[in-house]
């Protein structure tokens, strides 16, 4: 008997800590909040996308041929705009002339190294331009995956361990996106914390081109608290309000992570052996210029059994408490994210592993860039899901 009540009162007390380490990341999150807006408008409205298929590992697809023969690459750097250095408080570069704005969408710059031979460009980059009857040519090829599911378990510390479960949806509509991702701390039921965070814009020739940001967070018996991004064409306006130019190949929270795999669907010959990706990134709070060192591929254990990983870490440190991520893509898995880790300093971090095989629409018949197919990614059928 003696014994039996002092493993319900150990059990208890472990019960007790979880939940006080909860309700201590609970008021800490909180404290990052800082000022949001909400007089931006609404939110763009939800793409709709059928679930119905499983991806399974493969080997990667070929790559694209470049629309244009290039110099031979000697350099692993992708750069998308130099910007000040994150922790220097300098104006923001100057708006570019009408003139220049005409001859090049926003982000015409992706592929262009710094102090190196350039890499060679995305594929169809000459398509990105209107045609002379004002429409764009541009339709997103197998270098981008069709409409996405990918589903996390989430483990992490702060004070104690928390744990919980998030969800990222790519959607995918002709050249309109939809980024999605929901993290949720706490029981599924019942979570002390949900933040969403939705990036919503055009898929062009040189990689997403976000047009609105929107994160909302609710916490446990709170009411949610909303921040927005609004990216026009020379213009963002961050989640306190005030405008800034727009730098080329600016992205968001999430659109990050679809970009990064774009990269390497397109591209990853030329980061083989590693090497750097740069883009200018913007949060509610701040721009930054920001940069991923990556590794060269290793087999690494994951909740899907061991497989091939692509490490990528921040080389920037953020400020103001946002968290900055690391990045672990499988090549087999259309270079999808696998593995996510948020960490501000060294004693809070939230990680993100993917529980399951990816889910996937069904892939669109091929359209007027000829055969469109995702290479040698395989496909199973599974129970149609709706989002």
């Amino acid at each position: 008997m003696a014994g039996r009540l002092k493993r319900r009162l150990l059990a208890a007390a472990l019960v007790l800590a979880v939940l006080a380490a909860h309700a201590l990341l609970l008021q800490w999150w909180q404290r990052q909040q800082g000022p949001w807006l909400d007089g931006l408008g609404a939110a763009p409205q939800l793409l709709e996308a059928q679930f119905v298929q499983e991806l399974q590992p493969a080997a990667p697809a070929p790559e694209a041929a470049p629309a244009k023969s290039t110099p031979a690459v000697e350099s692993t750097t992708l750069a998308l705009q130099e910007l000040p250095a994150p922790e220097t408080e300098t104006a923001p570069p100057p708006e570019a002339p009408a003139s220049a704005a005409s001859a090049a969408t926003p982000a015409a710059e992706l592929a262009k190294a710094t102090a190196s031979p350039e890499l060679a460009p995305a594929p169809e980059a000459t398509a990105s331009a209107p045609a002379e009857s004002g429409v764009n040519p541009f339709e997103p090829g197998p270098e981008w995956p069709v409409s996405t599911q990918l589903d996390y378990r989430l483990h992490g510390y702060y004070r104690g361990e928390v744990f919980g479960q998030a969800q990222v949806r790519w959607l995918r509509q002709g050249r309109h996106y939809q980024v999605h991702l929901e993290v949720q701390i706490g029981p599924s039921l019942a979570p002390l914390v949900r933040r969403r965070m939705s990036s919503d814009g055009q898929i062009t020739a040189q990689g997403l081109s976000p047009t609105r940001y929107d994160e909302e967070t609710q916490l446990l018996l709170g009411a949610p608290r909303r921040a927005a991004i609004v990216f026009d064409e020379h213009e963002l306006r961050l989640g306190q309000g005030q405008p800034q130019a727009r730098p080329e190949g600016v992205q968001d929270s999430v659109s990050q992570f679809v970009q990064l795999s774009w990269i390497f669907l397109s591209r990853a010959s030329q980061l083989q052996g590693g090497g750097a990706i740069e883009f200018p990134l913007a949060l509610p709070r701040k721009l930054y210029a920001w940069r991923y060192d990556a590794s060269p591929s290793e087999r690494m254990p994951t909740a899907l059994g061991e497989m091939e990983l692509i490490h990528l870490r921040p080389a920037v440190t953020m400020s103001g408490g946002d968290l900055q991520a690391e990045v672990w893509l499988a090549p087999t898995l259309q270079y999808l994210p696998v593995r996510l880790r948020m960490a501000q300093g060294s004693g809070v971090w939230i990680e993100l592993n993917l529980r399951q095989l990816p889910l996937q629409t069904a892939i669109d018949p091929p359209k007027s860039r000829g055969e469109m197919n995702l290479g040698t990614s395989g496909l199973v059928e599974t129970p149609a899901m709706s989002n």
